[in-house]
């Protein structure tokens, strides 16, 4: 069995075993702070939406995938954050320093002393993210203008030139 079938096995699995527990609370008045007006309106509108989930997943030895966590609001930033190799204040001022005369216009491999580290660091674009996020946010859009276009279009149609397949209860 190739990686990605087993991922999407793992992925259909943990999607089987949440379906019950949302359907069972999202349209009751409680989960909406008792309105029952909303949880009308989401189970009218519940198949017009979607949600994206964050699978972490660790392989074994025999690259079997374990899901360690699913989040339910995963980072989308494209950015991995390197701390520099300045050791002294004197070192780091000298960095920012430089950085001044330069004046970048990205921010990319820029000093920086943003809250995204503790120390001074840089941002630098992660090409794992790029190959991963980047397809998922542009699929995720394309299925959105898909079904503003085409609304009474199967849904299955809407995930068509992107890395989505339509999960119809078959992972296989």
């Amino acid at each position: 069995q190739t990686m990605r079938a087993k991922l999407k096995r793992l992925a259909h699995d943990t999607v089987d075993a949440i379906t019950e527990s949302l359907l069972s609370t999202a349209f009751q008045s409680s989960f909406w702070d008792g309105n029952a007006d909303l949880a009308e309106l989401a189970q009218t509108r519940f198949s017009q939406c979607f949600h994206i989930l964050g699978l972490d997943v660790l392989l074994d030895s025999d690259c079997k995938p374990w899901l360690l966590e699913v989040n339910n609001n995963p980072s989308l930033s494209i950015d991995e954050v390197r701390p520099l190799a300045a050791q002294s204040r004197a070192e780091t001022n000298q960095i920012f320093a430089e950085k001044l005369l330069r004046r970048p216009s990205s921010k990319w491999g820029q000093p920086c002393r943003c809250q995204s580290h503790p120390r001074p660091h840089s941002h630098h674009i992660c090409p794992i993210d790029m190959a991963v996020k980047l397809p998922l946010v542009l699929g995720a859009l394309t299925i959105v203008q898909a079904c503003q276009a085409r609304a009474e279009a199967d849904p299955a149609e809407w995930a068509k030139g992107t890395i989505f397949e339509f999960l119809n209860g078959d992972a296989d």
